[in-house]
């Protein structure tokens, strides 16, 4: 048998601080408690949001770097564009001094040309002038053949003009290497 001494007012009193003291030791670990939880959200919410704003810092940066790589590329396709074109032209190209260079050499001296018509679309030249014999026209017309530059020289006329005591001609050429 167990004998209180405190009256039961006394003990009640003691049962509600006990009590109280026990809710406000839980309440206040449970605000602790949800004050570190927000405190871990936080922290984590702000580590998120600079790792995202890093991360759209470098998106950004790749993309500037991806749009100078198309520009570049671009440029490079345009100048491959420009350099094909001069290599055509170029390829097409007649270097017309080798051509009337090549016709001087291959001239005697008793002749006398007074026309010389370069056709680059038809690769083509007619030539009339002037000579004292049809010797000098026929060694014309072999020099033209025996260069590079020319093939199938032809006579299209040639005439006798007792005038000028010489004969007029008129010789065509295809050209070739040119």
């Amino acid at each position: 048998m167990t004998i209180n001494l405190i009256p039961p007012q006394a003990r009640k009193e003691r049962r509600t601080k006990q009590l109280l003291s026990s809710l406000y030791f839980a309440a206040s670990a449970i605000l602790i408690f949800l004050v570190l939880i927000s405190g871990l959200i936080f922290a984590t919410n702000y580590f998120v949001l600079s790792d995202i704003q890093n991360l759209d810092k470098k998106i950004s940066a790749k993309t500037d770097e991806a749009a100078k790589y198309k520009e570049l590329e671009t440029s490079i396709r345009q100048t491959n564009q420009k350099i094909s074109i001069i290599k055509k032209t170029d390829a097409e190209r007649i270097i017309w001094s080798e051509v009337i260079s090549e016709i001087a050499a291959s001239t005697p001296a008793k002749i006398k040309l007074n026309s010389l018509s370069l056709n680059k679309d038809t690769k083509t030249t007619s030539m009339s002038g002037t000579a004292e014999t049809r010797k000098d026209i026929a060694d014309m017309k072999d020099e033209l053949e025996n260069s590079i530059l020319f093939k199938n020289v032809t006579f299209t006329s040639s005439a006798y003009n007792s005038a000028n005591k010489n004969y007029t001609f008129t010789l065509d050429a295809e050209m070739e290497g040119v």
